[in-house]
């Protein structure tokens, strides 16, 4: 496409990215939520199968503001990105596309700033 540039996310931000769309230990999570709210405040969503986790934004906005603040978090231009969804109660998420429900979730406004330890602590208290 004549005008664009095509910018790909670092490697690290898509690793960070991929536990919201897969399980992962909590750990990893715990890193993504944490560098998701290094500079704004943000609604995040937290799910726990077993023992394992995943994250997303989440949004009262619908689809077009969480494609936006993926695409942010991400570092690239919205148009660039297609960002599969869904409704959980009143909020929109970042959609993982399996049968099973979670065994325990919850969306946590986590402050712009909260170190890792707090986000582990904020997330383990779900259950």
């Amino acid at each position: 496409m004549a005008g664009y540039q095509v910018v790909a996310p670092t490697e690290e931000r898509r690793a960070l990215f991929r536990s919201s769309v897969e399980l992962r230990p909590l750990d990893e999570v715990v890193d993504a939520v944490a560098d998701a709210v290094t500079s704004v405040d943000r609604s995040i969503y937290i799910e726990r199968r077993g023992d394992l986790w995943r994250w997303s934004f989440a949004t009262r906005g619908g689809p077009y503001p969480l494609l936006r603040l993926v695409s942010a978090f991400l570092g690239i231009a919205h148009h660039w990105v297609v960002v599969s969804s869904t409704a959980v109660a009143e909020w929109c998420v970042v959609a993982k596309h399996d049968v099973c429900q979670p065994h325990a979730w919850a969306v946590l406004s986590v402050q712009a700033g909260t170190p890792a330890q707090v986000v582990q602590t904020m997330i383990l208290d779900l259950g």
